[in-house]
């Protein structure tokens, strides 16, 4: 067998979230999360404890971003 494209198994994607309580900023791993069904329109979710205020914080696998919210600005003036 030979691998074309090497993938990366889900369990270590990594998200980038702010928590809407304490606009913490962080980044966790989808294995440092707890998988929900979630519903017909948003599909999956990984929610974790915001670090700092230990709220839950959600995260949707394929729609939510490896960046933090102040990198994706950053990186949207960058260019």
């Amino acid at each position: 067998m030979e691998v074309v494209i090497k993938g990366q198994p889900p369990e270590e994607r990594v998200y980038g979230l702010q928590c809407s309580a304490c606009m913490t900023e962080f980044k966790f791993k989808e294995s440092e999360g707890r998988y929900q069904a979630g519903d017909y329109k948003e599909g999956p979710m990984v929610i974790i404890a915001c670090p700092i205020c230990h709220r839950d914080c959600y995260a949707y696998p394929g729609k939510t971003s490896s960046m933090t919210p102040s990198e994706r600005t950053k990186a949207y003036y960058e260019k």
